[in-house]
């Protein structure tokens, strides 16, 4: 594992774009978290909260006063704790309170430079933030907000061809090249995806894979996601399509388990409401020795929270985690599969 890691790490640096491209584009994103504070605070002003220096809000009666359902009181609790972030509201035992108004009551666009090199996330934010305050209510269903009539084109290119998704997706492309390295040469090798949506991932580790060799099982909670996917990699036949849902047992759902060398989960098992339940049913799925290569987001940003934080499951975890779904690196490391049993 020690091996892994450090190849996976050298192979990181020659991937990096140039500096003054990869810093422009984390200046964009903390532009996008700083716009995100504009549309919180937008989306409660429509909602009749006034922002009076010295005002008491206590979060049961805000929730109540703007109508935010019950799904959706979690993010509200983030939402304040954003605003107490940008030093407009002060955590209290019992209430915030306002300590100064907010500098502007409308989103304010971003420089050009910084809407080219962050283009889809721009976009989702946009989209979802304009109608935050409906989707707290109820009133607006968020996956039409992520994916309109159905298209998934700016999804897929924030998870495919943006910044951080390109340099992610290598991490995980090289990490599935250097253990397919260390197995025997010409021995059948089997990958599971969990939670492969639209197939950004997926892309990036098909051309790598030994098709004469390869069984690759796409797989997604989401049925509508089968039949896109099908025709997006229909060049592969090593490819086979099925839904799974990895809350659930597996063998359940017919999958045999203990039968995949690896399986690759990218972004989706925070979204779980149990993930000791979740990477029970993971070590399930794994053959003796397998490698599960997880990516997973280890740090919260306001921007994700107003695009893929509407969804309902960034908000439902009911196991040891407080506050928000993401784990930071550490937490992962030292707990992932102490987390799961070995059934």
């Amino acid at each position: 594992m020690a091996q892994l890691h450090q190849h996976v790490q050298e192979g990181l640096a020659a991937r990096l774009p140039q500096t003054t491209i990869l810093d422009r584009y984390v200046a964009a994103l903390a532009r996008l978290n700083t716009l995100s504070i504009d549309y919180v605070v937008a989306a409660l002003m429509e909602s009749g909260l006034s922002f009076e220096p010295g005002a008491r809000w206590q979060s049961g009666q805000i929730a109540e006063q703007i109508g935010v359902i019950a799904p959706y009181r979690r993010l509200l609790e983030r939402l304040l704790a954003m605003l107490a972030e940008a030093g407009i509201l002060q955590p209290g035992r019992e209430a915030w309170t306002v300590v100064r108004a907010p500098a502007h009551r409308h989103p304010q666009p971003l420089p050009e430079p910084y809407q080219t090199v962050a283009r889809a996330e721009l976009s989702l934010l946009k989209r979802c933030g304009a109608h935050l305050g409906q989707v707290l209510r109820g009133v607006q269903e968020p996956l039409e907000l992520l994916f309109p009539g159905g298209d998934a084109s700016t999804v897929s290119q924030l998870y495919q061809d943006s910044l951080t998704a390109q340099i992610m997706n290598h991490l995980v492309q090289r990490a599935v090249q250097t253990a397919i390295a260390q197995l025997p040469a010409g021995r059948g090798l089997r990958l599971l995806e969990v939670g492969a949506g639209t197939g950004g991932t997926t892309a990036g580790l098909l051309p790598l894979l030994p098709a004469r060799q390869t069984e690759y099982l796409f797989t997604d909670i989401g049925a509508a996601f089968l039949p896109k996917a099908q025709a997006k990699f229909a060049a592969y036949d090593f490819v086979a399509y099925q839904t799974l849902d990895i809350e659930q047992p597996p063998a359940g759902q017919g999958f045999a388990l203990h039968q995949y060398d690896i399986v690759v989960a990218a972004n989706v098992l925070h979204a779980t409401r149990d993930l000791s339940a979740t990477l029970t049913h993971v070590r399930q799925l794994l053959a003796p020795g397998g490698l599960l290569v997880l990516l997973e987001a280890t740090t919260r940003h306001r921007w994700l929270d107003l695009t893929f934080g509407l969804t309902d499951g960034w908000w439902r975890f009911a196991d040891r985690r407080t506050g928000h779904p993401l784990l930071n690196a550490d937490q992962w490391r030292n707990g992932c599969w102490a987390m799961a049993s070995s059934r």
